[in-house]
């Protein structure tokens, strides 16, 4: 059975060997591409079957997307750690407990080594939770395109406030 860790390590390797065909190309080094090419049609297989192993085995889908997209852009993240980073940032930016925060000073206000996927699967759960409320804003005039672009899609609408519960 593959674990959580075992695809994250294969998506690692899939990671460093995106890099090692990119520097393969720029010294054009035909042989090293053919190589890593394999190397890598082999791992993405691999991947494929540790997935498809881990989901039948009962691992959260959401959990295993961040933990694979994180790994795969050459960074590490808990779905548990981004979460709290997330209540934590909030409570941060809010006047009050429970005041209205806009997805968009949420999102400026994260460190940037969490990815977009992983950030709003991590919304998504902690609103399944309970642990925040995330809503729509009411007053679209007053909504600029860097809100509309921070909007988390949820149950049929965008939705660009938050706040804890």
């Amino acid at each position: 059975m593959a674990t959580i860790t075992d695809i994250t390590t294969t998506a690692q390797q899939i990671h460093a060997t995106e890099q090692q065909i990119a520097d393969a190309r720029t010294a054009r080094d035909r042989a090293a591409i053919t190589r890593l090419n394999k190397a890598h049609k082999a791992l993405t297989a691999t991947l494929q079957q540790q997935t498809i192993a881990a989901l039948g085995s009962g691992v959260d889908a959401d959990t295993l997307r961040v933990q694979v997209w994180a790994a795969r852009d050459g960074k590490t993240t808990t779905p548990a750690n981004l979460e709290q980073t997330i209540v934590d940032t909030l409570h941060q930016l809010a006047a009050e407990s429970g005041a209205w925060v806009s997805l968009t000073r949420l999102r400026n206000a994260l460190p940037t080594t969490y990815t977009r996927d992983a950030v709003d699967t991590a919304l998504r759960n902690l609103d399944r939770k309970r642990a925040v409320d995330i809503a729509p804003e009411s007053n679209m005039r007053m909504m600029t395109d860097a809100d509309r672009a921070a909007a988390l899609w949820i149950g049929g609408q965008d939705r660009h406030l938050i706040a804890t519960c």
